[in-house]
């Protein structure tokens, strides 16, 4: 079982916008702006990735796991044994559950487009 390769994307997406954040506060005026907007790119284009993620979930019923989730079930394979580790799977592959994370990813994808777009709009309306 291995991670879908749109998450490690997101995992990508995350730590590059998270970058020129962390960066922010110690530059220049003139240069925070350039980094504001290269984060918010790179929130935008994760939250298209988190959304299409949650689609791929709730429209295409693919089986999409999380390098968490594969981490749990090892976790829990060397702790608890193989029947325990195959019942999370199970879990894991319950439709309901397939639906609720992939609910709560479109969800979380939308807002984090709308706040990265009203990011990029109130960024360049101060250039």
């Amino acid at each position: 079982m291995k991670t879908h390769p749109l998450t490690n994307l997101q995992f990508l997406l995350a730590v590059l916008m998270a970058i020129p954040m962390l960066i922010l506060p110690n530059a220049r005026e003139s240069e925070q702006t350039t980094l504001f907007l290269l984060g918010m790119i790179s929130f935008l284009g994760l939250s298209i990735v988190t959304f299409y993620l949650g689609w791929l979930m709730v429209v295409k019923k693919e089986d999409v796991f999380y390098l968490f989730q594969i981490f749990g079930i090892r976790f829990t394979e060397k702790t608890r044994g193989k029947q325990a580790s195959k019942d999370l799977i199970s879990k894991y592959a319950k439709p309901w559950w397939k639906m609720l994370i992939g609910i709560m990813n479109m969800f979380s994808g939308l807002l984090c487009f709308i706040g990265a777009i009203l990011g990029i709009v109130v960024a360049l309306q101060t250039l």
